[in-house]
């Protein structure tokens, strides 16, 4: 298991869940164990100027992310292709859909917030996400489907 730790805001969920896309990695994302991370977040770049933070560049981030940790990354189990990738891509799109759940009645949100669920094809790689309310991805998933995301138009 490799752990990722850094400050609020630093990029850890970002570049842990590219690691676990290009590598077939299980994602474990503390944050969504504690749902009340969000109000200890700085407030949000939206409306600051570019100039006071610029977007990082994520793939020249994760790229030497992924430099550094070559030795832990060529030895890490990896989930194999089809079910197993599948059901762990499932397992963590479940916590995403029960701890959002769970803070927006710990925050009194009036509406779900949308989050990135990934896609449970089980293909070795696979990136594709689908921004969506808890109560949407329960609905796409209803009876045991999987969510597919390279499907939804």
């Amino acid at each position: 298991m490799l752990w990722v730790g850094g400050g609020q805001g630093a990029g850890k969920t970002t570049l842990s869940w590219h690691l676990s896309r290009a590598h077939d990695l299980p994602l474990h994302r503390i944050d969504l164990w504690t749902y009340d991370h969000q109000a200890r977040m700085p407030s949000s770049p939206a409306g600051r100027s570019s100039r006071c933070r610029p977007s990082p560049d994520w793939p020249a981030i994760a790229a030497a992310i992924e430099s550094a940790l070559a030795p832990a990354l060529e030895t890490a189990p990896r989930l194999a292709p089809g079910g197993e990738l599948s059901r762990q891509r499932r397992h963590e799109n479940e916590a995403a859909d029960r701890q959002g759940r769970l803070w927006m009645r710990a925050a009194g949100l009036p509406v779900m917030p949308e989050f990135p669920f990934g896609c449970e094809c089980g293909a070795s790689g696979c990136r594709v996400t689908w921004a969506a309310t808890p109560a949407d991805y329960a609905a796409r998933t209803a009876s045991g489907r999987r969510l597919i995301a390279h499907d939804i138009p």
